[in-house]
């Protein structure tokens, strides 16, 4: 593990083992009593009450397993604990024995821990800081690998027939057929992965303490503008799913090529205005390749500008000395040189700029003439339309061509919002340069506020994912209020209570409520299995034979199958489908 998550673990792993060596102190005085003097091997009252003690320990441990995932490994030391001493425990005579096997036990655990963390802190040095680092830098790659996945799907749009489907033998909605619409979500599948794992690794990245040039609050705010970032890319990534939806509605969902068909070859006016608009994306998209790459790869250099900034990695781009050669092309700045970011927003408003040449474009290949100026100044200005426009919005051709020009005004949206949002980051970066703040390490600490918030993420079933992201620029914590209806889950079969003794009986339901939760019946299940095992240690005929053969260890190794039973789709803690399309996907 990392340095963060280990110190943190091994700190809950020692007080956990700790706690189940007096728990199992405790147990072992209870099985000493029951025996009153019988200095036989085996007794079965002492049996009994090890029985008793093993099971109330399972219990409640795999209901906080299920309760605080964080504590997985902690509760599995305990319970390796509990299975061990609750075997022998029945055994001992004396407590002078028993203190003595809990003391060679706890030696024993204290032992794999420091051999752990020794090999951990000194051999295989990590720290949280690395990994989140390693996971922004792949988060970058990623972005830039998703938008030129979009562009090649762009590209292909020129060609194939978009609105064909792929076939498929599941319930639900069908994939695109396009190979480069596949592509394209693999990589946002990808990236939202990594957005998952950087999600978590960040908040042990940010309480790590280590000689660094980047605090938790720049971390902090270099992941939300990435997370920025992200938004639109993933609204590109749907528009496949778009042409399908609308292949769908209109019954074009057959698998039939018309990209290279004409209107005259169509048996039926619906193959028709397939054929139409098939050429008519054919043609837009033509033209608006240019601009289309241009922004894709001002936006794909911005993100180098920052990987390099922040020195995740080699630099590509060599720094240029001197005067620049403008006769080679070297007036504009590279990713990393000083002048950059105002090189990044002309640009991109040169892109936004150009939206008036699409809309002409559109225009002319449907019959609109739009005069010179237009944009500039609309009114008064005499437009030329088409019949077409004359028929009413509720014709089908109007609706159809004003979801066209839609769906091209939306794709542009999304491609000036990812420039606009990666000129933020640019700004940021180049901020925390000109501070100063990248030229040379200091030792980070994290402060109270970080040291708080950690410790009582120790109490709370989030994995520690989500305890201290903190998107707020200024370090101020931002809450919603929603009002009193988000606060707490209604029932419906009964009303708040008003008095004292409703609000006592209130709290008395809960007892009943926590034994039919998922994590009572999944603690109940792991209980069973573990005593089955058990109770044959506790047997007079069987005890010897158990003992001698480590049949306990069958035991300890019902906790880790019951972890992979507790993260598995069927889970009593996972939702279950409720629809026979969530059924079908879950299956498939």
């Amino acid at each position: 593990m990392p340095r963060a998550k280990l110190l943190q673990t091994l700190l809950v792993s020692i007080l956990l083992a700790c706690l189940g060596a007096a728990v199992a102190l405790l147990a072992i005085y209870c099985c000493v009593a029951a025996r009153r003097g019988d200095t036989n091997t085996y007794n079965s009252s002492a049996s009994a009450v090890a029985a008793v003690w093993l099971g109330f320990q399972v219990f409640w441990l795999s209901v906080l397993r299920a309760k605080l995932p964080q504590y997985n490994i902690p509760c599995i030391m305990w319970a390796i604990f509990a299975n061990v001493s609750m075997i022998y425990g029945p055994q001992f005579a004396t407590m002078a024995l028993a203190k003595s096997f809990v003391k060679n036990l706890l030696v024993s655990f204290f032992t794999g821990f420091g051999i752990g963390a020794g090999v951990s802190l000194l051999v295989f040095p990590t720290n949280s800081r690395q990994v989140a680092f390693a996971g922004i830098t792949s988060y970058i790659a990623s972005l830039r690998g998703a938008l030129q996945a979009n562009l090649n799907y762009m590209h292909s749009l020129e060609r194939e027939d978009m609105f064909a489907a792929a076939a498929t033998n599941t319930i639900g909605e069908k994939p695109p057929k396009s190979a480069e619409a596949r592509a394209f979500k693999q990589k946002m599948a990808s990236l939202s992965a990594l957005h998952g794992k950087l999600t978590t690794d960040l908040p042990f990245a940010k309480r790590e303490v280590a000689m660094g040039k980047i605090g938790p609050m720049e971390m902090q705010e270099t992941f939300r503008l990435l997370r920025m970032i992200m938004i639109p890319t993933v609204g590109l990534s749907c528009m496949a799913d778009i042409f399908v939806r609308i292949a769908e509605t209109r019954g074009w969902d057959r698998d039939v090529d018309f990209s290279e068909a004409k209107a005259e070859d169509a048996t039926n006016e619906s193959e028709k205005l397939r054929i139409k608009a098939v050429n008519d994306w054919h043609a837009l998209m033509k033209r608006l390749r240019e601009p289309f790459g241009q922004i894709t790869q001002t936006i794909d250099d911005g993100l180098e500008h920052v990987r390099v900034v922040l020195q995740l990695g080699a630099k590509t781009w060599k720094k240029t000395r001197g005067e620049p050669d403008v006769e080679k092309g070297d007036d504009k700045p590279k990713p990393g040189d000083e002048g950059f970011a105002q090189s990044f927003l002309l640009q991109s408003n040169a892109f936004h700029e150009s939206k008036q040449v699409m809309l002409r474009e559109w225009s002319s290949l449907h019959g609109i003439e739009l005069p010179e100026g237009f944009f500039d100044h609309p009114e008064g200005m005499d437009v030329k339309t088409p019949g077409w426009m004359q028929e009413g919005m509720l014709t089908e051709s109007h609706k159809r061509l004003r979801r066209q020009l839609f769906l091209c005004l939306y794709m542009e949206f999304l491609l000036i919002s990812i420039a606009r949002r990666t000129y933020n980051l640019i700004v940021a970066v180049d901020t925390l340069r000109a501070n100063g703040k990248l030229d040379k390490k200091r030792l980070i600490v994290p402060g109270y506020k970080r040291s708080r918030k950690w410790f009582m993420s120790l109490f709370r079933g989030n994995e520690d994912a989500h305890d201290d992201n903190d998107f707020a620029t200024d370090g101020q914590t931002r809450q919603v209020y929603l009002g009193d209806a988000y606060q707490r889950r209604k029932d419906p079969e009964h009303l708040p209570p008003v008095n004292a003794w409703e609000k006592f009986g209130d709290n008395l339901r809960k007892i009943s409520h926590f034994f039919q939760s998922p994590a009572a019946a999944f603690a109940l299940r792991a209980t069973i299995a573990t005593m089955s095992i058990a109770i044959i240690s506790y047997l007079r005929d069987t005890q010897a034979f158990a003992t001698s053969e480590r049949l306990f260890w069958a035991q300890i190794m019902v906790r880790p199958g019951t972890s992979e039973y507790l993260c598995s789709p069927h889970s009593p803690l996972k939702p279950q489908p409720t629809t026979p399309q969530q059924a079908s996907r879950q299956i498939h």
